[in-house]
């Protein structure tokens, strides 16, 4: 049986995947975890990393807020489940 293709949505500044991942491991679920970028820096910088520099802050904080709405659309898309943690 394939793994459950499961997006982990919500904050990211806790080890909240890692438990999660931990708790389905010992459940015996094969499950693969997908959510946002973990890395908040990553995760700010994206935009100018791939489309290159961007001529403001305001213009840096579209495009990475692109990209990231983007690889956030195609992560749901795969995924058969969602949970949540706010």
């Amino acid at each position: 049986m394939d793994d459950v293709v499961i997006y982990a949505a919500g904050e990211i500044h806790s080890d909240w995947r890692d438990n999660l991942r931990g708790h389905l491991e010992k459940l015996g679920v094969d499950a693969e975890l997908v959510g946002p970028q973990e890395v908040h820096d990553r995760s700010d910088s994206v935009g100018e990393d791939i489309l290159g520099n961007q001529p403001g802050a305001m213009y840096r904080d579209l495009m990475g807020a692109r990209v990231n709405t983007l690889r956030t659309r195609v992560l749901m898309q795969r995924a058969e489940l969602c949970i949540a943690f706010f």
